[in-house]
């Protein structure tokens, strides 16, 4: 949405330029075919317009990074509680039960502490 101050500046702008002729919008329209401009761009080249790009299609926080990590992180623990659970059934060693038990236990952490902050509020250590 265009701030007031923005729609000012357009108008002004547009004051200054005048309207396009047929003519003129047929010129630039016989340019841009001749120079084909969307064949040379060259997108970012620095490290904060790549930043900045990477951005560019965020409507909300579905994709961004933390959202990700979640994402893929609640679903290695998932996974880790269903191979815990299937060891269980086909009779771990006590050493594996546990590496396994200390992996769940970190991963469950992590889930309940990202929860918190996304509720904001704590969930408990249950």
């Amino acid at each position: 949405m265009l701030s007031q101050k923005q729609l000012e500046a357009n108008r002004r702008n547009l004051r200054k330029a005048g309207h396009l002729t047929e003519e003129g919008r047929a010129r630039l329209r016989e340019a841009a075919r001749r120079n084909r401009p969307w064949e040379h761009t060259t997108g970012p080249r620095t490290a904060e317009g790549l930043a900045r790009s990477s951005k560019n299609a965020l409507k909300h926080g579905r994709d961004t990074n933390e959202a990700r990590e979640f994402r893929e992180r609640a679903l290695r623990f998932l996974r880790l509680n269903r191979r815990f659970v299937e060891g269980l059934l086909l009779c771990q060693s006590q050493d594996e039960r546990e590496a396994t038990m200390r992996l769940l236990r970190e991963e469950a952490d992590w889930i309940a502490l990202q929860l918190e902050r996304q509720l904001g509020e704590p969930s408990g250590s249950e």
